[in-house]
């Protein structure tokens, strides 16, 4: 059930992003709407990044969970974490292996936030849980990605055979579903991984 293969992540990060749709939509809008304040955004952003993990327990999520405090006390570690990433990932830039290496470290803020592990070895545990797995994660996003703009492209241009209003409004919902929709790919993808944890 938790294999990691192309068809599973756009199947599944289709299905927990939409089990999630409202609550993801309502979080992203208040974390926009509280971007501009430097202490809050800092927690806020952890909660952020924490919906992933959130979204494997199955825990439900709050339409306000951004702003949980428990969040801002993992500043420290975050922003290491963060650092490290940012280096790392500059240097792959010079070297033409970022994609790679964004994939390898790709869970590492998740497993950071959900498992407690610390910045170096939450990096070490994302390269080890995604070894040999890069490709299919690249590639399962990379068709989700795909199959939503070829959707929303469908679904404006019905819309807009029918009036243009009624195409931008089909473009504007299509496009309210990517964020959940990636969002649920990547718990499918945390899940998957970290199932022998």
């Amino acid at each position: 059930m938790n294999e990691l293969t192309i068809g599973a992540i756009v199947t599944n990060g289709i299905q927990i992003g939409l089990r999630n749709f409202v609550p993801l939509l309502i979080n992203a809008f208040l974390y926009v709407l509280t971007a501009w304040i430097p202490y809050i955004n800092v927690g806020t952003t952890i909660g952020l990044v924490n919906l992933v993990p959130k979204m494997v327990k199955d825990e439900g999520l709050s339409p306000t969970e951004i702003f949980n405090p428990e969040y801002r006390k993992q500043m420290g570690e975050f922003f290491l974490l963060s650092g490290l990433m940012f280096g790392m990932l500059l240097a792959s830039l010079a070297l033409l292996v970022m994609p790679i290496v964004r994939i390898a470290f790709g869970q590492s803020f998740y497993l950071l936030l959900d498992r407690g592990l610390d910045p170096m070895a939450a990096l070490r545990k994302s390269n080890e849980l995604t070894y040999g797995k890069k490709w299919t994660i690249f590639l399962g996003t990379l068709a989700l990605t795909a199959a939503l703009f070829v959707g929303l492209a469908i679904l404006s241009a019905i819309g807009g055979f029918i009036h243009q209003i009624i195409g931008t409004l089909f473009a504007f919902a299509g496009a309210l579903a990517f964020f959940p929709i990636m969002l649920g790919a990547n718990a499918y993808i945390y899940k998957a991984l970290t199932k022998d944890m």
